[in-house]
């Protein structure tokens, strides 16, 4: 069978199969690297990991300790999905190219929000503000709150991130 055929990798990346044009049948005679291999070469490239910094606010704080008592698990839901976005973020991935479900980011300023969704059942609609300083590299989490309270929170959002942008020049 195919199992002792001889494979030839490309002379462009190494890792692809050059096919024979006439027959679609692989030539040469190198052996095609296995799995293993491959993983072994990646893993000696150097990672680039970029490390954010969490700050949070007085306002976030206030919320937080009135969610621990009345709504843990929106309080969970919102923290899973906030380890979600900062490991996002830890990869190298620019915070308005984060696309998940839980994340809105339909806001001005940078502040985008996390929801409670993945969380399980009949959990209250709830938001996690943030502001993502990218000169920095340090996400605020500026404000905890409910659907019904949103607007507001958003108003006081877009004044926390006015100071934290003041702060940081």
């Amino acid at each position: 069978g195919g199992a002792n055929r001889v494979r030839t990798p490309c002379a462009m990346c190494g890792h692809c199969i050059a096919a024979n044009p006439t027959s679609g049948t692989p030539s040469g005679n190198a052996p095609w690297p296995r799995e293993t291999d491959v993983y072994q070469q990646k893993r000696r490239l150097p990672a680039i990991r970029m490390v954010w910094t969490l700050e949070t606010t007085e306002c976030f704080e206030r919320r937080r300790k009135w969610y621990e008592k009345k709504r843990k698990r929106e309080l969970a839901a919102v923290e899973k999905n906030l380890n979600t976005y900062l490991a996002a973020l830890n990869a190298g991935t620019q915070p308005k190219q984060i696309k998940f479900g839980f994340v809105h980011t339909n806001y001005q300023k940078g502040i985008c929000s996390l929801t409670q969704s993945g969380g399980g059942g009949n959990l209250a609609e709830t938001r996690l503000y943030l502001f993502p300083d990218t000169k920095n590299q340090v996400l605020w989490i500026l404000n905890l709150g409910d659907k019904n309270q949103q607007a507001d929170d958003v108003k006081i959002c877009y004044q926390l991130t006015e100071a934290v942008e003041q702060e940081g020049q």
